[in-house]
């Protein structure tokens, strides 16, 4: 039984250099003969049997050194704290033996902290301008937030909107557009549009355009309409402006927005109030704030509210 062990152990340091995986773990051909202790506590390990150590480590301090070490011994128990005291000792011999080093702080995938999602971000961004624009005591602050601005128009606070142009927005009409609803809304509408555009300050020829927009390019095949008729609608025409989150603006409140006049006039009141905001106002910056608050470069939307607008489309 000697001889065959000793045969079997030759054989092993033949194949010592093809021990080691790609992930460091030392594969044994024959176990070697125990180093430290055996019995209930003992555990089996790469080159032998090592006792249980202290709080559960299944390293003792003898074995962390042999570890340590041996070159050939690299694995996983590189990382036990056993393991770095022995190589720190080997560094500093002043280490008091059963001392650990402070070790560096290291981020391993399992520990990194998770990024605030997107949503908190902009939640979080948007309570910040909230707050600056409660404090600015009449000063212009610029916010970007749809939700800090839909607050500062609300409580009719000064704030400027950035909106840069873009050279990929297209004012192409969409081929679902129904240009005789378009033009019906303005023509049925056209007196209040009038009378609104007057009393708030307003181009009603920018009314005009946003209210043909609205009907022509977003009536969806008339479920629009047949939701509104329905009370399913979350935005309301002629304007198709949300009640929910307009309610109050133009001195409008929720339940009035089903009144069409009522509804042009909060429209009117609304678009004044992003032209107010808007550095260098266009009707494609107004149209694209228009339709998402929190816009910060033209979209389809504002560059088809800007064709409309110059080619005056309601009276073809």
């Amino acid at each position: 039984m000697i001889n065959r062990r000793r045969e079997l152990s030759f054989f092993d340091s033949l194949l010592a250099p093809l021990r080691t995986t790609g992930f460091g773990f030392r594969i044994p051909i024959f176990p070697q003969p125990a180093t430290s202790g055996s019995g209930p506590n003992a555990m089996a390990a790469p080159g032998g049997l090592v006792t249980q150590g202290p709080q559960g480590s299944p390293l003792s301090a003898f074995n962390a050194e042999r570890v340590a070490n041996t070159p050939a011994q690299v694995s996983l128990a590189d990382s036990h704290p056993a393991v770095l005291a022995a190589s720190a000792r080997q560094s500093n011999p002043t280490l008091p033996q059963g001392k650990f080093p402070q070790l560096p702080a290291v981020n391993v995938p399992g520990e990194t902290q998770v990024a605030e999602s997107p949503i908190e971000n902009d939640y979080l961004e948007a309570q910040r301008e909230i707050d600056a624009l409660k404090h600015a005591k009449g000063r212009k602050i610029e916010v970007r937030m749809e939700r800090s601005r839909i607050w500062a128009i609300k409580n009719n606070r000064p704030a400027v909107f950035k909106v840069t142009d873009s050279a990929r927005a297209s004012g192409t009409a969409p081929s679902r557009r129904e240009h005789e609803i378009g033009v019906e809304a303005v023509r049925k509408h056209d007196k209040t549009i009038t009378e609104e555009a007057a009393r708030f300050g307003v181009d009603p020829n920018l009314v005009r355009a946003i209210m043909y927009i609205e009907n022509a390019d977003g009536h969806r095949f008339g479920l629009d309409q047949s939701a509104q008729d329905f009370g399913r609608a979350s935005s309301l025409l002629p304007m198709n402006i949300k009640p929910k989150i307009w309610e109050g603006i133009g001195g409008v409140q929720r339940e009035q927005f089903r009144d069409p006049k009522l509804n042009v006039r909060a429209g009117v009141a609304l678009i004044k109030e992003i032209r107010d905001r808007i550095e260098n106002p266009t009707p494609a910056k107004i149209g694209s704030v228009w339709q998402f608050t929190g816009r910060e470069t033209v979209s389809d939307n504002g560059a088809k509210i800007e064709a409309a607008f110059r080619q005056k489309i309601w009276q073809r």
